[in-house]
């Protein structure tokens, strides 16, 4: 309660461990060794009342709550369907097959931050299920992880994949470009490529308990295969949007709390319009129509934007995200509503929009999961 201030959270938590038929109680001879670092009560009998660490439930109830009527939550049970338990193996049912997302799915996502429901792990773990052998023995690898990152930024041109090779050849040692070319075949044929964030995602781990100056060489190699075309695609700003963030998150100092500083959209207008204005550039509607998304965005956050916005560029775009993390919580759910109204307004969703939508969320600390296709049981990153 004390770093929360949130007295209603903190006694429901409560009211739900209180009325669970498992309580937290321990089945172990070792439990007493535990039970200050637990929620709720975790063993039983008279010693355990004496040397108690927590007041009962019941008291630390009251406390946030006075009015309580003694009752408990009782949680619901969520029994895991069949299929979900037994993912599909086959790259047929691979989750990444999809070009486009439908806008209900992308509303189901933003309403899901933080909440990530059952079918969050089943996608999960059809990914996981779906990956080549050759890329499931290295993306766990210490010393070979990140030639899956870099073969994630492979081009498709042949002209920028073969400054993309030189680049490696002259970074890594010989052995390097021939297997980062073998992950990229096996990505590309098993269709992940579509899928680019979801596969980043499986890498985290790893990268953040890397060494820090090889974490620094790999970012430094990627942004170069990212730049050998002279320039940087939306996907590629989201990928490296999503290491930084995330090494950032990991270095930042135990305790450290970064506060909420502004509490409505009208306080930071030009980087909520300067993000808007990158959104819509991702889309192929004529410049009129553009135009006009932009401002029905605005507008559906009673937003008018006086004057020109910044000028759209990566760095500008990053400095714009800094500020909006420091939104409140109720305020980024609404811009982030706004932008999935944004990508949709020409009537189709696509998968490096949603990747985008996804770094943003991720960089305003409210990370979207992975859309989910009900139609057709799907998922998409």
């Amino acid at each position: 309660m004390q770093y929360t201030r949130d007295n209603e959270g903190l006694a429901n938590a409560l009211k739900k461990t209180g009325g669970s038929i498992f309580g937290s109680w321990l089945k172990s001879a070792s439990a007493p060794e535990t039970s200050h670092m637990m929620f709720g009560p975790s063993v039983e009998g008279f010693w355990a009342g004496v040397f108690a660490t927590h007041p009962p439930i019941e008291k630390r109830i009251f406390k946030p709550t006075p009015r309580w009527d003694g009752e408990f939550i009782i949680p619901q049970t969520v029994t895991p369907q069949e299929n979900e338990l037994h993912p599909p193996q086959t790259t047929t049912d691979n989750p990444s097959n999809l070009a486009t997302v439908t806008a209900a799915s992308l509303a189901v996502a933003i309403h899901a931050i933080g909440q990530p429901k059952a079918e969050h792990i089943k996608y999960a773990r059809q990914l996981m299920h779906s990956l080549p052998d050759k890329l499931a023995q290295v993306i766990h690898d210490q010393g070979q992880f990140q030639f899956v990152l870099m073969a994630l930024m492979l081009d498709e041109k042949p002209e920028v994949l073969k400054k993309q090779c030189d680049i490696i050849k002259a970074s890594c040692p010989s052995a390097a470009l021939p297997k980062v070319l073998e992950l990229h075949e096996a990505l590309e044929n098993a269709r992940l490529l579509n899928d680019r964030l979801s596969i980043l995602d499986i890498t985290l781990p790893i990268l953040k308990n890397s060494p820090p100056k090889q974490q620094a060489s790999l970012q430094s190699i990627l942004l170069k295969l990212a730049q050998a075309d002279g320039k940087i695609s939306m996907i590629e700003w989201a990928l490296m949007a999503v290491i930084e963030h995330s090494l950032a998150q990991h270095k930042r100092p135990t305790g450290t709390v970064q506060y909420e500083k502004y509490r409505h959209l009208n306080s930071l207008r030009g980087e909520v319009s300067l993000l808007i204005k990158i959104m819509v550039s991702m889309s192929d509607m004529s410049k009129e129509e553009k135009q006009r998304c932009f401002k029905s965005t605005l507008s559906t956050l009673g937003l008018t934007l006086n004057g020109s916005s910044s000028k759209a560029s990566f760095s500008a775009l990053n400095k714009a995200l800094e500020k909006i993390a420091l939104l409140y919580g109720d305020a980024k759910q609404q811009l982030l509503e706004a932008l999935c109204t944004c990508i949709e307004h020409d009537g189709e969703v696509t998968i490096e929009e949603v990747q985008v939508l996804r770094a943003i969320a991720l960089a305003i600390e409210c990370p979207v999961p992975p859309l989910l296709t009900y139609s057709s049981q799907k998922a998409v990153s």
